[in-house]
């Protein structure tokens, strides 16, 4: 799972130490904003803030009006501890939906959550119901964090920061080497991207 993170200026889904580490973050400060400019800017997030079209609040952060509310989605869920860690260690709410197939855009479309994470078999489906997605997402052709911001819902690929970091702090590089990747879904194209 990916932490959602509010900032001024942006919303990041990872901690910053990880994402300033990333040629996104370079690549998105080049362009003059947190997201290269693709998304919002400073004002248009600063005025999502202020009028309460992002949650009333801050990420997870508590206010006089409620709670951010929060959801892990997948079609099957009964084996996951996310809403369990989440709800423990949060500032927010957070439970896991489990989403049908043929249910994922009337999910979205209902728009009853302020961030989501994505799991199986949704990871790629969910692109195209979709306001806008950034440019690691764009790049694996997988969203694993929703934040709806002002009405609009934004998809986000954490997971790849996730497994970068995970291979450097491990000492392992890929380049040179060959890579056999188990699976095919959204977390397969994902580990493919970083590959």
């Amino acid at each position: 799972g990916a932490a959602m993170f509010a900032i001024k200026g942006g919303a990041v889904i990872v901690p910053m130490m990880i994402y300033r580490k990333t040629r996104a973050f370079r690549r998105a400060k080049r362009n003059g904003g947190l997201h290269g400019g693709t998304f919002f800017g400073d004002h248009e997030f600063e005025q999502a803030l202020s009028d309460g079209s992002y949650g009333g609040a801050q990420a997870g952060r508590r206010t006089e009006e409620r709670l951010m509310r929060c959801a892990l989605i997948g079609e099957k869920l009964s084996h996951s501890y996310s809403a369990l860690i989440h709800n423990k260690f949060g500032n927010y709410s957070y439970e896991a939906v489990e989403v049908p197939p043929g249910g994922l855009e009337k999910f979205v479309r209902e728009g009853a959550f302020d961030g989501y994470n994505v799991t199986i078999p949704y990871k790629s489906e969910i692109i195209k119901y979709l306001d806008r997605v950034d440019a690691l997402a764009e790049e694996t052709g997988a969203v694993n964090t929703v934040c709806r911001i002002g009405g609009k819902n934004y998809g986000y690929n954490t997971d790849i920061l996730g497994m970068a970091y995970m291979l450097k702090r491990a000492g392992i590089t890929l380049c040179g080497k060959h890579v056999m990747i188990l699976g095919s879904g959204g977390t397969g194209k994902t580990a493919a991207a970083l590959a």
